[in-house]
């Protein structure tokens, strides 16, 4: 008994110092074109699926309107396109020159056997609390501008001019960031408000393609047909 753990206590101390003395003699791959290391494959692939079954939906919340569909395409072409390509062209260089190599979504099955949830997940700008957080401070580092937000804002206040005092972004903020209009809505509501027009947000919401998300739950609000 007493070997083994004299052996497993070696073995505790050995395998760091190995992985140290791996990395520190330039033994580990760094080129762009180097193979990864030893388990990066099976331990990061490990770490996605955990995540994706931890946090992503079953389904996407934005409708596949035609509308949507489009402006999806727009967004893809702008800023996805340099690195996961384009019908019938090329890898870019960009793409050629990465590590881990990005995936060509227009060569072979792509993502079109993934989950529409996890497809989802993949493509939102972040974790929907830190966004929230975010917003809720006036922070929309990374937030995409979007016609949608600007009319579903537009038509909330048509229809409910009382709630212009708990709209974020507000007059002031908007004095200073205008295209902050098209980028997000916080509304913040009494219980008693709150029950009375909640539905027919929602629905207003629904009908725009856009995404909720309740500060107080700390969840996304999904919306079924």
């Amino acid at each position: 008994m007493r070997g083994f753990l004299i052996g497993l206590i070696i073995g505790i101390i050995l395998l760091p110092v190995a992985a140290l003395c791996y990395v520190y003699f330039g033994y580990a791959p760094v080129a762009t074109a180097a193979p990864p290391l030893p388990l990066e494959r099976t331990v990061t692939r490990m770490a996605l699926n955990a995540r994706i079954h931890k946090e992503a939906p079953k389904d996407a919340p934005i409708q596949p309107t035609e509308p949507n569909l489009l402006a999806g395409s727009k967004l893809y072409r702008q800023y996805c396109a340099v690195c996961h390509g384009m019908p019938g062209q090329p890898k870019t260089a960009t793409a050629s020159g990465m590590f881990p190599p990005p995936p060509q979504l227009f060569h072979g099955k792509g993502v079109t056997d993934d989950p529409v949830g996890e497809t989802f997940w993949k493509a939102v700008p972040g974790d929907p609390e830190e966004i929230y957080d975010k917003v809720c401070e006036g922070i929309t580092d990374g937030l995409l501008a979007s016609g949608d937000v600007l009319r579903f804002r537009q038509e909330l206040l048509r229809r409910f001019p009382d709630v212009k005092d708990e709209l974020q972004p507000g007059d002031f903020d908007l004095a200073e960031n205008p295209e902050d209009a098209e980028k997000y809505v916080v509304l913040t509501l009494s219980y008693g408000r709150l029950r009375d027009t909640f539905g027919e947000v929602l629905d207003l919401a629904k009908v725009h393609g856009l995404v909720g998300f309740s500060g107080v739950a700390g969840e996304p609000i999904f919306f079924e047909d």
